[in-house]
């Protein structure tokens, strides 16, 4: 029996980015002129080699959506990202808000040139009274500023969690998607094997030939 090396999951990725193998429209080419001799008993009790090109397709189809969609765990980053620029917009909206206060509020202080002891004391009034001005009108902003921290933090960390929960996910079920076509291939090969052997032995070189050629299908 002919066993292929493994296909990694990262060589299984490249192999389908450089081209998708469709292995059942592969196999029906390779022996529509000899369909009269694999229909034969001899063949059909070694194994349906259709059926199991079928089922590669199948399996692989399974591979690739797994794999789109454990690319869609970039769109998290990006979605994310995007979320966090929100945010550092909000906050520069609120620090904007806190500039303006704080320059009105100087604005409006009445101090005059500290020449007495009155007038020092009308200054220091005035600076308590901007003060507390002050406290009141920036309170909520501070506020909102800590929770719009508050809330660019728990979306960074959720969106870690999502992505890594995601990447975990999809490489798991890729690994066993993977696992499954390794053994169809082996699968496949070993009919194949068998269905050339069959074909020897009724001197048919050119279906075996036929048969035998379309192994080229996963690269050899």
């Amino acid at each position: 029996m002919e066993v292929a090396l493994a296909t990694t999951v990262d060589e299984r990725i490249r192999e389908m980015d450089a081209a998708r193998r469709e292995i059942e429209a592969a196999w029906d080419k390779a022996v529509a002129k000899f369909q009269k001799d694999i229909a034969a008993p001899a063949f059909k009790k070694i194994g349906d080699i259709k059926a199991l090109a079928h089922e590669f397709d199948v399996v692989q189809s399974k591979f690739e959506g797994t794999r789109n969609t454990r690319d869609d765990a970039e769109q998290l980053i990006e979605d994310g990202w995007t979320e966090f620029i929100k945010l550092g917009a909000r906050t520069q909206t609120l620090q904007v808000q806190l500039t303006r206060i704080f320059d009105d509020a100087r604005a409006s202080v009445k101090s005059r040139p500290p020449k007495t002891l009155e007038d020092k004391l009308n200054n220091w009034d005035e600076l308590l009274k901007e003060h507390r001005d002050l406290n009141k009108e920036t309170k909520d902003i501070f506020d909102e500023i800590l929770k719009v921290g508050a809330d660019r933090v728990k979306m960074i960390s959720d969106t870690g969690a999502k992505v890594q929960a995601a990447m975990k996910s999809g490489n798991s079920r890729l690994a066993s998607f993977n696992a499954e076509l390794n053994g169809l291939e082996d699968q496949i090969r070993s009919a194949v094997m068998k269905y050339q052997k069959a074909a020897l032995d009724i001197n048919r070189k050119d279906t075996a030939d036929a048969v035998r050629g379309f192994l080229k299908v996963f690269g050899n």
